[in-house]
């Protein structure tokens, strides 16, 4: 039977949802969402949970869907690691719509752009992806910071993991 196991950055993530769900929806809908997370992380275990392969941002990552939330996972025959667990808020979702709207990605890279749109909503770093038709693109990574930039958020440094900088943490 596999085990599951969650990175201390998950960890931090769910705290973080739970925070805000308590913040914003009270303890009765937090209870209720926090039970529906952890029934998708226990269905990954079980493999009953649908999940996309997400090859094209790091070898090995997966994706679920839970709520409005993306959980990122790693899984193999003794053990399914949560990586991170984040929100598809309203911020991620703008920059996604304006990504396509402005043109820096085409409408059938919806999913792509919402990447983008989450990783600068979290203000993560880096995005690592080997998707260099529309999200490593160098010709559309000066479109794409500066479509972020319009939107108030600061664009993740987008490169293929061969073009990491060396010493790079995150």
């Amino acid at each position: 039977m596999r085990r599951l196991e969650l990175t201390e950055i998950a960890r931090a993530d769910l705290k973080s949802i739970r925070r805000y769900s308590l913040r914003t929806w009270g303890p009765d809908q937090t209870v209720q969402y926090m039970a529906a997370l952890r029934d998708t992380m226990k269905g990954l275990v079980a493999g009953t949970v649908l999940s996309r392969d997400r090859h094209d941002l790091r070898s090995g990552l997966q994706m679920a869907t839970s709520g409005r939330h993306c959980v990122f996972f790693e899984a193999d025959q003794s053990r399914v690691l949560v990586v991170r667990a984040l929100a598809v808020g309203d911020e991620a979702t703008r920059l996604a719509g304006e990504l396509v709207r402005r043109g820096a990605l085409p409408t059938k890279a919806a999913v792509d752009a919402f990447h983008i749109g989450i990783a600068a909503a979290h203000q993560i770093d880096y995005l690592l992806t080997w998707n260099c038709k529309h999200i490593a693109n160098a010709a559309m990574r000066g479109t794409i910071e500066a479509i972020c930039r319009s939107a108030g958020l600061t664009p993740p440094i987008i490169c293929t993991p061969e073009e990491l900088p060396a010493g790079s943490s995150r």
